[in-house]
């Protein structure tokens, strides 16, 4: 759907809401695995297993970014191999993909996830089996795939997630009931309304591991630089609770503002690659689901101005805004957006913000916006994305606070925004 230029004259001078941006790094801890190929395929041959020869293994994978998926998956492959078993790719995505099975085969390919680089073919189908009902009456799915296989190993990122609050949340149950359950399955767990969610997957979970012929979880937790920190292969009678004990190690290293209070947020990029929620509201504080969530900086004003190429034109979590631009608007793919949200039943993540001609406009208006008498006295923020917080930019009135601070290092003398000749912002980060 094309919008078109929106042909608003600004009635306000926005010429002096320009301020001098600063590049500073925050600091988070900086441990990582130097080899998760290694050390999965190690872990791996830690646990206990039965006779794999000529067994048809299905290892999940999902649509989320996640640092080193490849070269785990393929360690992974190697190893069931080595054993005379049959590897393969399941992808378990719920409705991502605009639901089809093609759509989550290109998704896994833009993750770099191919046939090709993981050495093993990728099953893709939507087709579905009951697997149980719960006691309130939801009906448990289950991918097909994963039913004819003669083993699956559940293997995931395990992280604070952005709409659910309990024992578990994004990790490997959310990955089998998720994940396995394709769009059916997703949709009838979500229907359930996010305040039960958490209650859901701990009761949904265990009927996977009872019905599937679950080998192994494989549990993956990053650090604030969306490097990976640990990976480790659980058996399968202890994915609840080495799930629980990891989804606490994630938490205590995620990614955050460490400022006080934020005025406007200039969000370069959103996107299912960087969130579910299109960008993370464990730090924007910006729930796009009727759960609240509580970000430990609070932010007055937030402006969008991109959806990365990996969503495909899904951009869920623009709902998260309040301004973005023509541009943004028209690079969406409305079937994909829209079938996010009535699968996930999280409509808001779908409504669109006010619309400006250009991210000039859309940034200079936030901070017009903003209710203090100068300007130049809001306080901005400028990152790239929720996943890119270790480098981001503040505003120049932070720095009388951020001087001396050890965990805070300004890296340059500033400059404001740069804009080209239509007005789109000229990228400051070294990596474009």
């Amino acid at each position: 759907m094309k919008v078109g230029p929106v042909q608003y004259k600004v009635q306000k001078d926005l010429s002096q809401a320009n301020p001098r941006m600063y590049r500073i790094r925050q600091q988070f801890s900086t441990v990582r695995s130097r080899d998760p190929g290694y050390d999965i395929y190690n872990s791996l041959a830690s646990l206990r297993w039965p006779d794999l020869k000529g067994k048809r293994i299905g290892i999940t994978a999902g649509s989320r970014r996640i640092a080193n998926l490849s070269a785990i998956l393929v360690s992974t492959g190697k190893f069931l191999r080595e054993r005379g078993a049959r590897p393969f790719i399941i992808p378990a995505m719920g409705s991502r993909g605009g639901g089809t099975a093609e759509g989550q085969t290109a998704l896994l390919a833009n993750l770099g996830i191919t046939e090709d680089t993981v050495g093993m073919p990728i099953l893709s189908s939507m087709e579905t089996r009951s697997i149980g009902t719960l006691d309130d009456g939801l009906p448990i799915y289950c991918s097909a795939t994963a039913l004819e296989a003669d083993g699956v190993i559940v293997c995931g990122r395990i992280k604070p997630h952005t709409s659910i609050r309990g024992r578990v949340e994004s990790g490997l149950f959310k990955m089998m009931v998720v994940g396995l359950g394709k769009h059916k399955g997703a949709a009838a767990f979500h229907q359930r309304g996010y305040p039960v969610l958490a209650d859901t997957l701990l009761k949904a979970g265990p009927v996977f591991l009872d019905r599937l012929p679950i080998l192994c979880g494989i549990g993956i937790v990053e650090n604030a630089f969306d490097q990976t920190m640990l990976v480790e292969a659980i058996p399968s009678h202890r994915i609840l609770e080495r799930e629980s004990q990891l989804l606490e190690i994630a938490r205590e290293n995620m990614p955050r503002f460490l400022l006080d209070e934020i005025d406007v947020l200039v969000v370069d990029q959103i996107g299912k690659d960087i969130s579910g929620a299109g960008m993370d509201p464990n730090i924007t504080g910006r729930s796009i689901t009727p759960l609240p969530i509580e970000a430990k900086v609070p932010v007055r004003l937030i402006t969008i101005l991109g959806v990365t190429p990996a969503s495909h034109g899904n951009a869920t979590g623009i709902g998260g805004g309040d301004i973005t631009t023509t541009e943004v608007v028209e690079q969406i793919d409305w079937t994909a957006m829209y079938t996010n949200a009535f699968t996930s039943g999280a409509l808001s993540a779908s409504k669109i913000p006010v619309v400006l001609n250009n991210d000039r406009e859309a940034i200079r208006m936030a901070i017009c916006c903003t209710p203090k008498a100068d300007p130049m006295a809001v306080k901005v923020v400028h990152i790239k994305d929720t996943l890119h917080m270790t480098e981001i930019r503040v505003s120049e009135n932070y720095l009388p606070d951020l001087a001396g601070r050890p965990d805070i290092e300004v890296l340059d003398q500033g400059h404001p925004f740069a804009f080209d000749a239509r007005g789109k912002l000229l990228s400051p980060w070294l990596d474009g």
